[in-house]
């Protein structure tokens, strides 16, 4: 099945942050933000669509147990392998990973960019 990634509210909701357009930000507060190649971004892309689909089995499993015991125990296995998934990724550090997803929640520009990515990697049809 294919999705389609049409919006930063999407686009938050694969990354779990908060990048939906809000007021302009005063010059004084922008921060500069490296440029990124566009191989990156497509690493970026591959990595967080698989990100999203560990997460989503996490969160199915998470609200099939019972106890806070075994809730904590499998957010820390849910942690541990979200970010050996990244770390392993050929190209793409985990603090890089970090950045980037944090970059894109305050730059339009890479938000869009990550999303063309996303989109050619998980189709247009839904």
């Amino acid at each position: 099945m294919k999705h389609r990634i049409v919006s930063a509210v999407a686009f938050a909701l694969v990354f779990g942050g908060a990048a939906v357009a809000g007021p302009e930000p005063h010059p004084e507060t922008v921060r500069y933000v490296p440029a990124i190649s566009d191989a990156t971004i497509e690493r970026f892309a591959e990595t967080a669509i698989a990100v999203s689909k560990i997460r989503k089995d996490y969160m199915m499993r998470y609200y099939e147990v019972d106890n806070d015991a075994d809730r904590a125990s499998l957010i820390a296995e849910a942690n541990a392998r979200l970010s050996a998934h990244v770390a392993a990724t050929p190209g793409l550090s985990f603090s890089e990973y970090q950045r980037i997803n944090r970059d894109a929640q305050e730059d339009p520009v890479l938000n869009a960019r990550i999303a063309r990515a996303l989109k050619a990697h998980l189709g247009t049809d839904q």
